[in-house]
C-alpha cells in the first residue's frame, strides 16, 4: 500500500506550530508535512508499486534547523497491514519511507517536549 497512487506525485502543508513557552511567550514554527510516491517502474511487482514518504519538517530547509528541541517525538500512523503500523520517531528526521502498492489513509500526530498539547 502507498500514500498516493500517482506514478510521482507530492503532496505537501505548510502550518504553524504555536507552542506556548510560558505565560507570556508563545513560539511560532512553520513546518512542512505531507507524502511523496515515485512509481518503481521495471522494479515494481505486485506488491512493490511504489516507494513512498511521509514526512514533518521545518518549512526552512530541513538541514538549516532541527525541531528536536521542541519535539518529543513524532507517531506516524498506517495502514494496518503494515508490519509496524504505528512509527515513533524521538528525533528527526521525522520521515518514514516503505514500498507498496495501493491508497490509504494516514495520519502523523506531534507530541511537544514539556507540553500536553498536540
Amino acid at each position: 500500500r502507498t500514500p498516493t497512487t500517482m506514478a510521482t506525485k507530492a503532496t505537501s502543508h505548510e502550518s504553524s506550530i504555536d507552542q506556548q513557552v510560558d505565560a507570556s511567550c508563545t513560539v511560532s514554527l512553520p513546518i512542512v508535512y505531507g507524502s511523496i510516491a515515485h512509481w518503481l517502474g521495471k522494479q515494481a511487482n505486485e506488491h512493490h508499486t511504489h516507494k513512498w514518504s511521509l514526512y514533518l519538517h521545518p518549512a526552512a530547509s530541513p538541514t538549516d534547523m532541527s525541531l528536536d528541541s521542541v519535539i518529543e517525538k513524532v507517531s506516524f500512523h498506517l495502514h494496518p497491514s503494515f508490519p509496524r503500523p504505528v512509527r515513533e520517531l524521538s528525533s528527526s528526521p521525522y520521515q518514514v519511507t516503505e514500498m507498496g502498492w495501493g491508497e490509504f489513509e494516514a495520519s502523523i500526530k506531534i507530541y511537544w517536549l514539556n507540553s500536553s498539547k498536540s
